[in-house]
C-alpha cells in the first residue's frame, strides 16, 4: 500500500512541475514522504522475509564423530590408574610409613598429602594421619621424587620457647639422640662452635667466655647458643645409619628465636640402587 502512495506522490510532482521538473521529484518525494514511513516500510519487508524462513523446513544437523572413536568406547572409559610399588620394593619406614611406597601406596593407607614445595625436588607433600604418629613434631614432609617412590622423610619438631643458652632445644636434642642411635647406631655428632676471640683478656669478661668442645654445648658453657644457633655461627647436628636408613638429627632456631629439632630420614637402599643404575647407564 505504501510503495502506491510513493508512486502517486511522484506522479503528483511530475504534474505540477512539468517533465523539466523530473529530475527533481525524488528530491520532492523525500521532503513529502516523512522518514518514520520510510522506516516502517523497510521494517514490513523485513517481516515479509522473516515470515518465509520460519516457513522453510530446516535440515537436522548431524554431528559424526571420528570412526576411531566410537560413543561406547567413550562411556567405557576408566581414570587414569596410578602406579603401585611391587611388595618386594616395600620396606619399614619411621612413621608408619614404606620406604619405596609410591603416591597411590601412601592413599591406600588412609594418609593424607598435600602438596608442598621444596627446593630441588618433586613430587613433595605434607602427610597427615600417619599410621604411628609421634608427639613433639609439628609436621612430617615426604619426598617421593620423578621415580614415584618414598625415599626421604623430614619430621620437624614443635616450636620451643627457649632461653638464651638453647636448654630446652637441647634437651629435646639429647633425648633423639639416645634414641636414634639405640634403633640406627653408628652416632656420629658434629658440633661446630662460634668463634672465639683469642685475643680477649678473660678477666675482663663480664659473662662466661664461650669454650670450644668436642662435646654438644650445655648451659655453662654456652650462654648465647640460642643466638648462636639462629646467625649460623654454631651448628650441631648428629648423624646414624643401619644398613637400610640413614638419619640426620639438627638443631635449628628459626627468625623469632624458637628453637626446634629436625629428623631428616632417608632411604639408603634406594639410593644405593639408583646410584647403581646411574654407573650402569654410565
Amino acid at each position: 500500500m505504501k510503495k502506491n502512495f510513493y508512486i502517486i506522490t511522484t506522479l503528483l510532482c511530475t504534474a505540477a512541475f512539468g517533465l523539466r521538473a523530473q529530475e527533481n521529484a525524488d528530491f520532492y518525494k523525500d521532503i513529502m514522504i516523512s522518514e518514520e514511513l520510510k522506516m516502517q516500510d523497510k521494517m514490513d519487508d523485513a517481516s515479509q522475509q522473516a515470515r518465509k524462513l520460519l516457513e522453510q523446513k530446516q535440515k537436522p544437523v548431524k554431528l559424526a564423530l571420528p570412526e576411531e572413536i566410537e560413543p561406547a568406547q567413550l562411556r567405557k572409559r576408566k581414570p587414569v590408574e596410578l602406579k603401585k610399588a611391587a611388595p618386594e620394593n616395600l620396606s619399614p619406614a619411621p612413621f608408619g610409613l614404606l620406604w619405596g611406597a609410591t603416591i597411590a601406596d601412601i592413599n591406600d593407607l588412609g594418609i593424607k598429602l598435600n602438596p608442598i614445595e621444596i627446593k630441588d625436588y618433586v613430587n613433595t607433600f605434607s602427610a597427615e594421619n600417619l599410621p604411628k604418629s609421634v608427639i613433639g613434631f609439628r609436621t612430617v614432609d615426604v619426598v617421593f621424587g620423578q621415580e614415584n617412590e618414598l625415599w626421604r622423610i623430614i619430621a620437624y619438631g614443635d616450636f620451643l620457647n627457649d632461653d638464651a643458652s638453647a636448654s630446652k632445644v637441647m634437651l629435646e636434642y639429647r633425648k633423639y639422640y639416645t634414641l636414634l642411635n639405640k634403633k640406627y647406631g653408628n652416632a656420629k655428632e658434629t658440633y661446630i662452635p662460634a668463634a672465639v676471640n683469642v685475643d680477649r683478656n678473660p678477666e675482663e669478661e663480664t659473662a662466661p667466655a664461650f669454650v670450644p668442645s668436642k662435646d654438644a654445648p650445655n648451659p655453662q658453657n654456652a650462654p648465647d647458643l640460642l643466638k648462636n644457633l639462629q646467625s649460623g655461627q654454631t651448628t650441631i647436628y648428629a648423624t646414624f645409619q643401619n644398613k637400610d636408613t640413614g638419619a640426620a638429627l639438627t638443631v635449628s632456631v628459626d627468625g623469632e628465636g624458637k628453637s626446634y629439632i629436625t629428623i631428616d630420614y632417608r632411604s639408603l637402599r634406594i639410593l644405593r640402587q639408583r646410584e647403581a643404575q646411574t654407573l650402569d647407564a654410565l
